[in-house]
């Protein structure tokens, strides 16, 4: 890290809470000291006390009928707690989609995993090594190898993995990751301007043990929490300046994405 570090700069702040109890608490870093420019900006996620979904967008993976589909539901709203992007574009990857029940592609031993049972509750590993495909998971969203895996950066077990670059081809992008932490809490990720080597250094301070990395490109990496818990009308409130629209996950997604709910506000059987 930076030093000396700005005001609150790696201080951790409870982000939202569940019952009284906090379950999110965020942080923001300059992580390298050789890129002065880069933020870092971080959610521990206490998933064990949530229940997780994956929303799928109207292109990504399109193909419906879908229960969860391009927005949170109406009424799963007032459970709402957090949200955030999923995974690149199908032409871009060759990594496996199962979710509702659905496989919409081959899943791949080897890639880094976000898996979701049928309780909501969810995990971050690597299939065939940390979880299998046994039956029991309504979700398991893949994308690319392992950044990080048992505690090591792990991008050189994979030569020829493509990343993720820009469109011009610029690879120093705003990159966003979720990972397993040795408590095994979740921890989600956005860092920008980095390459992957860059996201994996960050990743490894933060403590990460297994890490998948997410969609990339701004606006796209984006974490929302949301204002009046409990309630319907609710507004999205960016983790950081630098992403997009904060309601986008309560309109019409393009894209995929995942959602935490307060399980005892949440209806039976409305999420999948």
């Amino acid at each position: 890290m930076i030093s000396p570090a700005l005001k609150d700069e790696g201080t951790w702040r409870v982000l939202a809470s569940v019952g009284g109890q906090p379950v999110m608490w965020s942080t923001s870093i300059r992580p390298l000291a050789s890129l002065g420019s880069v933020v870092a900006s971080a959610v521990v996620i206490d998933q064990t006390r949530l229940t997780a979904g994956l929303f799928k967008g109207t292109e990504i993976p399109g193909d419906g009928p879908w229960n969860n589909y391009k927005r949170v539901m109406p009424a799963a709203r007032p459970a709402l707690v957090a949200a955030f992007n999923g995974g690149f574009r199908f032409n871009h990857i060759k990594s496996g989609y199962l979710s509702e029940g659905r496989i919409v592609r081959p899943l791949i031993d080897g890639e880094a995993t976000f898996g979701i049972r049928a309780d909501g509750s969810s995990i971050i590993g690597v299939l065939g090594t940390d979880m299998f495909n046994d039956g029991t998971w309504t979700t398991l969203r893949q994308n690319l190898p392992p950044v990080i895996h048992e505690g090591e950066i792990s991008i050189a077990r994979y030569p020829g993995t493509y990343w993720g670059s820009e469109l011009h081809n610029v690879t120093y992008v705003m990159r966003s990751a979720i990972c397993t932490l040795d408590d095994g809490r979740l921890l989600y990720a956005a860092v920008g301007d980095v390459d992957i080597n860059a996201l994996a250094k960050v990743l490894l301070l933060f403590d990460c043990r297994t890490a998948m990395q997410l969609d990339i490109n701004k606006p796209l990496p984006q974490f929302v929490t949301f204002t009046r818990p409990g309630e319907s009308k609710r507004d999205g409130i960016l983790l950081d300046k630098r992403m997009g629209n904060p309601n986008r996950y309560l309109n019409n997604a393009t894209k995929d994405f995942f959602a935490f709910f307060d399980p005892a506000l949440l209806p039976a059987n409305v999420v999948k």
